[in-house]
């Protein structure tokens, strides 16, 4: 476990429900450092606290984390994401997603028929 003097600077919503925060860390020992790059991508607790943590604050339970998504699921939100910047008309989002898919799936089929047997 990690801790360290931090400062969370940024906050924004994410698509899911969730919240993605951007903190940054006063000067680290080299040893820290290295933990800290070690947990990268990891799945762990964020505690925070501006008066210090004890052991007893930090939860032992196993985390089941639902924010790794699936590509299907990340190329979803994406065209959802288009489709409403792009207004989300004339046509619902699910035609609008069927034809893209649709287009995707011409497009690299028409590549499998140029390659040789």
């Amino acid at each position: 476990m990690l801790k360290t003097p931090s400062q969370i600077v940024k906050i924004e919503t994410t698509s899911d429900g969730g919240m993605k925060l951007v903190v940054h860390t006063q000067e680290l020992a080299s040893e820290n450092k290295a933990e800290l790059m070690s947990l990268h991508n990891k799945i762990g607790w964020f505690v925070f606290s501006e008066s210090g943590i004890s052991e007893q604050d930090i939860p032992d339970e196993p985390i089941e984390f639902d924010g790794q998504k699936t590509y299907s699921e990340r190329l979803r939100n994406v065209l959802f994401r288009l489709h409403e910047k792009q207004g989300g008309k004339p046509e619902d989002f699910e035609s609008y997603r069927a034809r893209i898919m649709e287009a995707l799936i011409n497009r690299y089929k028409s590549k499998l028929d140029d390659l040789p047997n």
